[in-house]
């Protein structure tokens, strides 16, 4: 218990928020970790801050991304709104096969709402009319064997 127990955890729970917005400063991050903790109202000599919400920090870490609404292109993808329900993410220098990117739909809160894999160069998502509904943002994180993009929609 105590620090040599929740070090590592927050050390995680820090490199999983920075790896969805690398753009953040290192004082941005902690600022939204302390600002997540169940005692940020009320902190004391004994737990500090308290216990991080990840839940909490990740839905302040994905607002802060900036937000597209119709085109997207970043060094190997693109993403482009193709239609008022969907999505065409273009894998446009792969370096690997294709089964090696992946997507993964969340939404604004971070919650996954689906998880696609590339056949070819070329992927179309859907939008369910709920997910519409109950969100005005959408992310896309677009994975590679060796990165990882997270990228906001507003819907």
């Amino acid at each position: 218990n105590g620090t040599s127990l929740s070090s590592p955890f927050v050390a995680g729970l820090v490199a999983s928020l920075w790896s969805v917005n690398p753009s953040m400063n290192r004082a941005e991050v902690l600022d939204i970790v302390k600002r997540s903790s169940d005692r940020y109202n009320r902190p004391d000599s004994v737990y500090g801050y308290g216990i991080p919400d990840f839940r909490k920090a990740v839905r302040v870490v994905l607002s802060k991304l900036e937000t597209h609404e119709k085109l997207v292109a970043e060094d190997c993808f693109s993403i482009s709104r193709t239609a008022k329900n969907s999505f065409e993410i273009t894998i446009t220098e792969p370096d690997f096969s294709f089964d090696a990117y992946t997507v993964n739909v969340l939404d604004e809160s971070g919650n996954l709402i689906a998880k696609h894999e590339f056949e070819n160069e070329k992927l179309i998502v859907p939008v369910q009319q709920e997910v519409k509904k109950a969100n005005q943002f959408i992310h896309f994180v677009f994975k590679s064997p060796f990165t990882q993009k997270t990228v906001r929609f507003k819907l």
